[in-house]
């Protein structure tokens, strides 16, 4: 059997870190001052991030030898 990971899951967060990267970026740009869109960014960038790290399959060795 093989694992859905990779079929569903994997796409699935991936696709909403992409949807997500890009509300924040447009959230990002409608900020008023400097400092309100430079604390937007990091917060929504730093979720985003979250988000693909949360979707990287850690317990899958990078090479099998």
């Amino acid at each position: 059997a093989t694992d859905p990971y990779f079929g569903v899951i994997h796409a699935a967060t991936m696709a909403g870190a992409l949807v997500a990267v890009h509300g924040s970026a447009v959230l990002i740009r409608r900020g008023g001052t400097d400092r309100d869109r430079q604390r937007r960014s990091a917060l929504l960038y730093g979720l985003t991030l979250l988000i693909i790290l949360g979707g990287i399959p850690w317990w899958r060795p990078l090479l099998r030898l």
